[in-house]
């Protein structure tokens, strides 16, 4: 599955100061941020279920 993204200002800057840096593509820095954000945000939510079950 395929998405565009819209990375504005400051942000689009640090990424793609980071790409470089890192000699990796955008696309895959994106990725890897997007996995970890959600994965994140998937734990919390499921603590608050827990919490809210118990």
């Amino acid at each position: 599955m395929g998405a565009t993204l819209t990375i504005k200002g400051n942000l689009a800057q640090r990424l793609e100061t980071l790409a470089k840096t890192t000699h990796t593509p955008k696309s895959s820095l994106a990725t890897q941020a997007l996995e970890e954000f959600l994965t994140v945000q998937e734990w919390h939510i499921q603590a608050i279920k827990e919490g809210i079950s118990a």
